[in-house]
This record gives C-alpha cells, structure tokens and sequence, in this order.
C-alpha cells in the first residue's frame, strides 16, 4: 500500500497555491449566519356581520310539567250492575255524553212504590179534610141550639141540666175539630214525604245513565259490562283528563320573580312550551297563576294554560318552558356566535376601517333565535367578526370574504 505524502512547505512557496490554501480554510471554518426575513403573513380570512337595532325579548328558561286543568274519576252513586259501556277505552268524551248505563229494574220498582205511597197519602188528606168538613158543620148547629138554649134558659124554658149538655157538645166538637186539622196537617206532611221519596227515587234513576262531567280523554275502563259496582267504591270506574286547554306547572329561579311581576303588572307574559323529545315549533300559552311563596330550593311556580288543541302537551310530560318578556326598547343586536367568552368577560372582534382587527369588550343583554343584544361597548353599523375568529389577533389586519350577511332572526 502507497501513502500519498505532499510537501506542504512546496505548495506555500507559490503564491496562487497560498490562495487556495485559504479559501479551503475558509470553507471549514464557514461564514458567518445571516437570518433570512421571514416572508409577510397574510390577512385572516373572516366573515363579518353589521351590528343592528332590534327589540330583544328576555327569555327566562324554567322547568315544567303539564297537568290536566281538571281530573275526574268516575264512581257510581247508586249500586247495582253495569249494564252497558257506552264509549271506547281512551276516546275523547264530551259534557254529558254518557259513559255507563248501571241497570234500572230496582230503581223502578222502588219508584213506582214511592208513587203508591205518595197516592195513599193523597188519600188520607182527602179523608181528613172531609172529617174537618164535618166537624166544622157539626160545630156550626152545636153553636146555634147553644144560642137559642141560653135564649130559653133566661127566659127559665129549660133547665139548667139542657144548657150543661148543649155546652159541653160544642166544647167536644171544638176538640175534634182541632184533631181532625191536626190530622189534615199529617196527611198533608205525608204528601211531601211521599213527594220527596218520588223525587229520590227517580234521581236514582237518573244517577243508573253515568255522565261525563267534563270534556276530556279518558283511560283504562275498570269497571266492564257485567260487573258490580257499589257506590262510591275506593277504584273508580274510569278517570278523564282534560287535556284541552292545559296547564303547565313552570318552576323559575326566584331572582326573576320581581322582573316577572313587573311585567305582568302592564301585560300577559307569554310562555313557549315543548316536550322535552319534541324537535318542532313550541306551542305558545299565557301564565295564569303565579304562587304566593318562593320554595325552600328558591324557586318560584307558576301556572301557565295552553289551548293544547292538537294534543301536543300530555298530563305528566315533562317540558322545556320558557318565559317570554318582550322588549319595550331597541337594543345593538349581533349574530350570538360573535360574542366570544373571555376571562375579563364577553368580548367581539371588530374590523376596523383600515382592515384591522380590534378586540372589544362588551356586555350582552338578552338573546333569542341566535341574536344577542349588546348593552354595552358596541355601536350601531360596527362590523364585527363572526367566522374565522382563531386566526385573527389584535391589529392584525383580515381580509373580509364577500358573503357578509346582516343578522337574522330579529327585526327584519
């Protein structure tokens, strides 16, 4: 193996190699660093809205269920057998129509012997008033042969024996007088007691038709066709809910309360309600009751009614209500999705008129239908950001894309 050996001391005696030696340690050694200026970073892209004026309503979101403005369960007044079911298990029922027809036969008979009574009473305040009739014409000629005795006894005719006797007549017609108007005023008793016994027994007649007392649905039949029922039994033969209109018990915080009650001291406050499941357009009641106590949890009740016509709000469903307070004045509303939550509080991107972002902290008021209103820090017709808010900082400029909508939802 050969090894290359240079004679360093021959290179260095030429110039141009002396050169070349340098620029090779020049190279080893390197220059030094310049850093290269970044290139210029490009405007955020972003969507902007323009801040408007519209009358926000505060919605107040609560807690409820809905509840039958009425419930009745149907118990028999008179016992006996069911005859008849006169309606489908859960229809919808009307005043009056009848549900269950209990048999008649014993309440007939019984008022057809209340009649008889009554007839035998008739009867013997006939009798009476003919006995005081009599008596009455007996007590008449008493008096006149009593006149014409004391006539005839001062005249010394007759004896004072015949006198005695014609007085002591009219005395005991006088007595049985008075009897037989005793006995006139019995019978006559008589026929009110007889009276009402009819009347009883034709209103349990009346009670063997069941009628519906409310408008409603009703629920399982418990009681069918063939079976016993007594009166006023502990289950009911059937229950009704009425269902249109319905209530909706609502529970809000009680810090609303003095709001709510100013409010209804000029107007009704409407309430929105749906099922908790229902993904439609909510139905639209007014309260009608507000509870004279706030609850050991804080909270206030209320009752709001609802026409309920299409049956959407069922007894016992639990619902999203909320309180609907409509505004009196005009606010600065902007898409909600601008407002940004921030650790000094709520704050909004504006672009200024040089294209530049500024952040602005603001305090936000009510909001509804993706519209909040802005109480402070904002003006009128100021473009604020509310897409592409990641890549955006302050004074750093955007580059507005040209989709930019007005707000939606509130005072078109």
């Amino acid at each position: 193996m050969k090894v290359l050996q240079v004679n360093t001391h021959s290179l260095f005696r030429s110039f141009p190699c002396a050169v070349l030696v340098c620029c090779f340690f020049a190279l080893l050694t390197g220059c030094p660093n310049k850093t290269a200026a970044p290139p210029a970073k490009s405007p955020a892209p972003v969507r902007v809205a323009v801040a408007t004026e519209a009358k926000v309503p505060l919605e107040i979101l609560g807690t409820g269920a809905a509840a039958p403005i009425a419930r009745v369960e149907i118990k028999a007044q008179v016992s006996g057998i069911v005859e008849e079911v006169c309606f489908e298990e859960g229809a919808m029922v009307e005043v009056g129509q009848v549900l269950f027809q209990i048999e008649k036969r014993p309440f007939d008979i019984a008022l057809q012997q209340a009649a008889a009574g009554r007839e035998k009473a008739v009867a013997q305040v006939e009798q009476a008033r003919a006995l005081l009739n009599k008596d009455r014409a007996q007590i008449e000629n008493a008096q006149t042969i009593l006149g014409r005795n004391e006539t005839l006894r001062a005249k010394g005719m007759i004896s004072p024996e015949k006198l005695d006797q014609t007085q002591t007549d009219v005395k005991s017609l006088k007595a049985a007088l008075a009897a037989d108007e005793a006995s006139v005023a019995a019978a006559e008793k008589a026929i009110g007691v007889a009276d009402a016994a009819v009347a009883e027994a034709k209103l349990q007649i009346d009670y063997c038709t069941i009628r519906s007392p409310i408008a409603g649905k009703t629920g399982e039949i418990l009681l069918k066709k063939g079976n016993l029922v007594r009166v006023n039994d502990v289950t009911p033969m059937v229950a009704i809910n009425q269902i249109a209109p319905i209530y909706v018990n609502v529970a809000i915080s009680g810090k609303y309360l003095a709001t709510i009650q100013e409010y209804l001291a000029k107007t009704p406050i409407e309430v929105l309600a749906s099922a908790l499941e229902d993904a439609g357009e909510p139905v639209r009641g007014k309260i009608t009751f507000v509870d004279n106590n706030v609850d050991t949890a804080g909270a206030v009740r209320f009752k709001a009614t609802f026409e309920n016509a299409d049956h959407r709000l069922w007894p016992g469903e639990l619902v999203r209500p909320v309180l609907r307070l409509e505004a009196t004045a005009t606010s600065v509303v902007v898409p909600t999705v601008a407002i940004q939550p921030g650790q000094q509080g709520p704050y909004v991107w504006i672009v200024k008129s040089d294209n530049k972002a500024e952040m602005r902290k603001v305090k936000v008021g009510p909001a509804v239908n993706g519209i909040t209103a802005v109480e402070e820090g904002l003006k009128l017709n100021e473009t604020i950001i509310v897409d592409g808010m990641v890549r955006v900082a302050p004074d750093a400029e955007v580059r507005v894309l040209d989709d930019t909508k007005k707000p939606e939802g509130i005072g078109k």
